[in-house]
């Protein structure tokens, strides 16, 4: 969608995603200048003077935003519609694949950049297994969803150009997880999600700031 839907009043981008830019550059249009007004941050009674900036950041470096317009202007418009017709058929592939693995099905639908799947009712596998198998078969670092427990593959260019890997890796995981007698990947991802599941959402709200005051001190 864009502006020409009536109730769009803004459209945020992440040119560091699928513009191939580096993370730090992000972009919010507006429909009108009047909305715009309202991301301004300014003070008018500062004792330094008058403080004003388009956004809540103050002083900002301008590589990451050199660095952004070079990666738009290598690609250029052609280069990114290319890039997303590469992006758009991998993603299709693997979501087609997926309906042909036994055990697996699609959560969502795999139509543009992003493929989520989950074991299937009735199948006694878990996709966290499945994930961690992943990991260990072709180095695949999928994400983890949960309510409902899937797993998802945001697909990139690298990433698409490997979609008949990827649908081989899924095949031999789910047979490995499927037949994991001795509970290898029982464990792992897997038994952390399911301790999550029986635990107050207090539990695991505070646990989560004790991981990040781990990371930051």
């Amino acid at each position: 969608f864009d502006f020409s839907v009536r109730g769009v009043t803004s459209i945020s981008v992440d040119p560091h995603k699928y513009g191939f830019a580096p993370k730090g550059a992000s972009i919010v249009m507006f429909r009108d200048p009047e909305l715009r007004h309202c991301m301004y941050s300014f003070a008018t009674d500062w004792t330094g003077g008058i403080y004003a900036t388009p956004s809540m950041l103050g002083s900002r470096p301008g590589g990451v935003v050199a660095a952004t317009w070079a990666a738009m202007v290598k690609h250029g418009e052609e280069g990114y519609i290319e890039t997303t017709k590469q992006i758009m058929g991998a993603t299709r592939a693997i979501g087609k694949a997926i309906e042909t693995i036994d055990g697996i099905e699609l959560v969502g639908r795999a139509d543009v950049c992003v493929v989520g799947f989950g074991a299937a009712p009735g199948s006694g596998l878990n996709c966290y297994s499945i994930k961690d198998c992943m990991k260990d078969i072709g180095g695949w670092d999928l994400a983890t969803l949960q309510n409902p427990a899937a797993i998802h593959l945001a697909l990139t260019l690298p990433s698409s150009r490997n979609a008949d890997s990827f649908i081989a890796d899924l095949r031999t995981a789910v047979a490995t997880v499927r037949s994991d007698a001795d509970g290898k990947y029982q464990k792992g991802t897997a038994g952390i999600y399911g301790m999550a599941a029986s635990v107050p959402p207090a539990f695991i709200a505070e646990s989560v700031k004790v991981f990040l005051d781990t990371m930051v001190s």
